[in-house]
C-alpha cells in the first residue's frame, strides 16, 4: 500500500504522533475540528496505537474527566493492555488511574498487563522490577485490593 492510502495515512498519523508529548497531543486533538470534520474522531481512535507515554497520559486525563464514552474507554483500555513495551511514563500514568477507579475490571486489566509487560522487557528479574517504585506502587494497589475484598468476607461471612 502506498501512503497516500488510507491505511498509509493512518500509519503515519500513529507514527508522526509518537513524538509528540502530552500537551502538543491535547493541542492537536483541540484543534483537529478546525481541520476537517472527522479529525478528532481519526485521532482519538489512534490514541492506543500511538502507544506513547503521551498518548498514554491523555487517555488516563480523557478517561478521570469522563470525556469519553463507555466503548470509546473500553477500547483504549484493552489496545493498551497490548502495549508490547510500555515506559514507566506509562506505568506512571497508569498507576494513577488505577488508583482513581481501583474497583475497575477493564483497569485492574490493562494496567496488570503493562506492568507484566513492562516487567519482562527491562533486562531485570521479576523480582528486581517489582522493586522498582512504581511497579511496586502497582502491586500495593492491587494488595490493597486484595486485602479490602479479605476484610470484609471476614466481616460478613457468607452463611450457608
Amino acid at each position: 500500500m502506498d501512503s497516500g492510502s488510507i491505511v498509509g495515512l493512518w500509519g503515519r498519523l500513529v507514527r508522526s504522533a509518537r513524538k509528540l508529548h502530552h500537551p502538543a497531543l491535547a493541542q492537536l486533538l483541540a484543534r483537529a475540528p478546525t481541520i476537517c470534520p472527522t479529525a478528532s474522531k481519526h485521532i482519538l481512535d489512534a490514541l492506543p496505537y500511538i502507544a506513547s507515554p503521551g498518548s498514554v497520559e491523555l487517555i488516563k486525563n480523557m478517561i478521570l474527566n469522563n470525556e469519553a464514552d463507555k466503548d470509546t474507554r473500553h477500547e483504549w483500555l484493552m489496545s493498551m493492555a497490548m502495549i508490547p513495551r510500555p515506559k514507566l511514563d506509562m506505568l506512571k500514568s497508569m498507576l494513577e488511574l488505577l488508583q482513581q477507579q481501583k474497583n475497575d475490571k477493564v483497569v485492574s486489566f490493562t494496567v496488570s498487563s503493562m506492568t507484566h509487560s513492562y516487567c519482562k522487557h527491562n533486562g531485570k528479574s521479576l523480582r528486581e522490577c517489582c522493586e522498582e517504585e512504581v511497579p511496586k506502587q502497582i502491586l500495593e494497589e492491587f494488595q490493597n485490593v486484595v486485602n479490602e475484598v479479605i476484610s470484609k468476607v471476614i466481616v460478613n461471612p457468607q452463611r450457608q
